[in-house]
């Protein structure tokens, strides 16, 4: 009898640390908020990797991507006065993967060199996305065959971010 109150006890940790947090839920207008009523421009207001925030130089803080409701998106790479790699074109499409966690798509030939995979799509994690903000999480091997967690916060390009110059 004394061991019913520890096997209680047992299970009910055991549940607790089995629950998965729950997948975060894409508003209705999601495609509305990525993209607004033709195209909506995002810039990166910071990101971490590995947790850790990261020092921007001059490519993130002038970085910008453009999703159309057409299903498309550029971004401006290749218009930058540093040299910050080729702009990057492309189809954007969301989906819901098995445990019905909300991602963004995007295709595009460049996505192989980039991100150094074999397929020309990689998948971002929503974390968060409003007409105001974008957070996207994705693993990404930066310059070894170590993968890390990024996560980007993006704003729309005409807010302003207090302590986005952030430094080390």
């Amino acid at each position: 009898m004394r061991s019913l109150p520890l096997l209680l006890l047992f299970t009910v940790l055991l549940l607790c640390a089995c629950q998965q947090e729950p997948a975060y839920q894409l508003p209705e207008n999601a495609a509305q908020f990525l993209a607004g009523d033709t195209l909506k421009s995002w810039k990166l207001a910071w990101r971490y990797n590995g947790g850790v925030r990261v020092s921007m130089g001059p490519c993130y803080y002038g970085y910008r991507q453009t999703f159309k409701t057409d299903g498309t998106f550029h971004d401006n790479n290749g218009e930058q006065s540093a040299d910050c790699g080729e702009s990057m074109h492309g189809k954007w499409y969301l989906r819901h993967d098995r445990e019905n966690k909300p991602y963004l798509s995007l295709q595009s030939s460049l996505i192989p060199q980039a991100f150094g995979i074999d397929k020309d799509i990689k998948d971002f994690q929503i974390v968060e996305l409003n007409d105001q903000k974008l957070v996207l999480r994705f693993r990404h091997a930066l310059f070894t065959n170590k993968t890390t967690l990024i996560e980007d916060t993006l704003v729309p390009e005409d807010v302003e971010v207090a302590d986005r110059e952030f430094h080390w």
